[in-house]
Order: structure tokens, then C-alpha cells, then sequence
């Protein structure tokens, strides 16, 4: 972690964005919590964070939630678009 806030106060993710979720392995999640406090208290505006705890996921089930819930809050999409004949 302390290479983390290193990188972060280096300002080199300057107008990026970073995109952190945790399942409810307590290891792992303690190890995204603590990844948090150094974006709260290093990043101070030089990049856009999100930090989402999905407690009914474990670490082999969190790609496909997460990734989801990303790619809708980074780009924003208007809304959902069904696949081609699936329309509701």
C-alpha cells in the first residue's frame, strides 16, 4: 500500500479514473478498504475514484458484477439498449 500512495502522489493517473470493488472476502476487502483511505487521503481531486463493496460476491464471482456497474458509471450510457430482437 505504501507504493500505492507513493504512485498517487506522484500524480501521474492525473485525469484518469480508478475503479476499485470488493467482495466479502474479508482479506481481500480489508486490502481494497485500505486502498481507499490512501485514495481519500492522497488523491485530493487529481482523479476521478469509485469504490463499491458487493458483499454477496466472492472473488470468483466479482469480475462480471463489477465490470458491469464500471463501464455504466465511467461511460455513462443513456440507457440500456437491448441486443437486437430482445426488445421488451
Amino acid at each position: 500500500m505504501k507504493c500505492g500512495a507513493e504512485l498517487i502522489r506522484a500524480g501521474k493517473q492525473r485525469g484518469q479514473t480508478i475503479y476499485v470493488a470488493s467482495s466479502n472476502e474479508e482479506a481481500l476487502a480489508g486490502l481494497a478498504r485500505d486502498f481507499v483511505n490512501i485514495l481519500q487521503a492522497e488523491a485530493s481531486g487529481a482523479f476521478e475514484w469509485h469504490y463499491v463493496e458487493m458483499p454477496d460476491e466472492t472473488h470468483g464471482t466479482i469480475y462480471h458484477p463489477a465490470a458491469v456497474e464500471a463501464f455504466r458509471r465511467l461511460f455513462k450510457p443513456e440507457r440500456h439498449q437491448a441486443w437486437p430482437g430482445m426488445e421488451k
